[in-house]
């Protein structure tokens, strides 16, 4: 597979992430519909103050993943296969970092991420990886 894909793929994983973060923090909060399918201390505080004292930094994680969609987006036109392969090393450890937390805060008993951000997470690591072992 070639490199300049995979940083495509990665960096469409990015922004999929970011914008299913925003959308969870700001819709998923305010459905009291879907409060029984998904048992969560956010949505079950009625006051709603779990929301507004995490909702800021939720915006920020969100944030910094539309831009490092964006960023590996622009950064697939590289044009040596040596900085192409060290930017998607960089990524798969900081991937790596990131599954290390949420593995730690569910150790901890804290609230995960759902599961369809664990699964673009991890497909964004592994391409990573693939990548820098195997891309073109």
């Amino acid at each position: 597979m070639e490199t300049k894909l995979i940083i495509r793929i990665v960096g469409v994983l990015h922004l999929l992430i970011g914008v299913i973060t925003f959308a969870l923090i700001n819709v998923l909060p305010s459905a009291a519909v879907m409060a029984p399918t998904f048992p969560n201390p956010i949505l079950d505080d009625p006051s709603g103050q779990v929301v507004a004292n995490i909702q800021p930094a939720v915006h920020g994680v969100a944030g910094l993943n539309i831009g490092l969609g964006l960023l590996f987006l622009i950064a697939s036109n590289m044009p040596d296969r040596s900085s192409k392969r060290l930017l998607l090393l960089g990524h798969s450890v900081l991937i790596c970092c990131g599954i290390a937390t949420l593995s730690i805060n569910g150790l901890l008993g804290l609230t995960l991420p759902p599961p369809p951000l664990w699964i673009i997470l991890i497909a964004a690591g592994a391409f990573s990886f693939f990548g820098y072992k195997k891309g073109e």
